[in-house]
């Protein structure tokens, strides 16, 4: 059989059950070990029937609704190639614009030589693609002794996860940089410094926490292959990110500044603003993301 009649055959079967005709091309680049120009080259080439079985295989499961990301085990994210497993969320498009905005604060508080220590915590790391991604662009402004003197934890509260995210980690160069330890939220921070060395200290709390309500349906290859640990918040998906909030608040008191970004659902900005005006908090800034939805809450202190 012909590469472009596989081709041909699958993208036939695509059009019937929703699956995208780059997800198909993606899924044989990955089967097949070729780029983008290939794929579209070598359609004349023989295709051996072990091969093409194996590939058939990979599609049914692609047809069956499983995600490509975990049938490939990767997902670009801001750039970056990351691996992935079912036991970590699939980054996503939208928490880009958490990246893109702790880069702009991280550096904001570099430049302005106020801090003597920076710390970074990415709260339910997963993947590791939020810090990971993070450390990557900073690693193209500043040199590595400018960020040794800082630090960067991923924390996670799954053995799986911080797998994952430990494998990331090395395979992106940043292992002499971040650490990934246990923690249920904010359980992985170090303990409170003295009086003595809380001054010049910056904190930056990246978190993509699970917020969506329990009873709130989704889409069946996110419901059925995606992780519910890192996606349900509780009966009206806040429960987590309120308690977020609330360790926020008690830990950033040990800093001389903090600055907090949080991934929020599409009609929480409401609910995340009373919170942080009830715990103290002067008031928070929305990002929104592609289409426009508050998808990131800023909270400084």
């Amino acid at each position: 059989m012909k590469l472009g009649a596989l081709r041909k055959s699958l993208l036939d079967r695509s059009r019937t059950d929703g699956t995208t005709a780059r997800d198909v091309d993606q899924l044989l680049e990955y089967a097949l070990g070729l780029n983008r120009t290939q794929l579209l080259t070598y359609s004349d080439e023989d295709i051996a029937e072990e091969t093409r079985a194996e590939v058939t295989a990979l599609f049914e499961r692609l047809d069956a609704g499983e995600p490509l990301a975990y049938i490939t085990a990767h997902q670009e994210f801001y750039g970056y190639d990351f691996v992935v497993t079912p036991s970590v969320l699939i980054p996503r498009p939208e928490t880009e614009r958490l990246v893109e905005r702790a880069l702009e604060i991280f550096s904001e508080a570099m430049l302005s030589e106020e801090y003597a220590r920076i710390e970074v915590y990415d709260v339910g790391t997963g993947s590791g693609a939020i810090i990971l991604s993070l450390l990557s662009e900073l690693r193209g402004r500043f040199n590595f002794a400018q960020l040794k003197k800082h630090s960067f934890t991923g924390v996670d509260i799954s053995d799986s996860a911080r797998a994952v995210a430990a494998f990331n980690s090395g395979r992106l160069g940043h292992d002499d940089l971040v650490r990934i330890v246990p923690g249920d939220l904010l359980s992985g921070l170090e303990e409170e410094p003295s009086d003595s060395q809380r001054k010049h200290r910056f904190f930056l709390l990246l978190s993509n926490p699970p917020y969506i309500a329990d009873n709130e349906e989704l889409d069946a290859s996110v419901q059925n292959h995606e992780p519910a640990v890192a996606l349900r918040g509780g009966p009206n998906g806040m429960e987590l990110p309120e308690r977020l909030l609330e360790e926020f608040w008690h830990k950033s008191g040990s800093f001389s500044s903090s600055c907090a970004l949080i991934e929020i659902g599409h009609q929480q900005s409401h609910t995340v603003e009373c919170v942080a005006r009830r715990l103290g908090f002067e008031g928070v800034e929305f990002i929104e993301d592609f289409h426009g939805i508050r998808r990131v809450a800023l909270i400084k202190r």
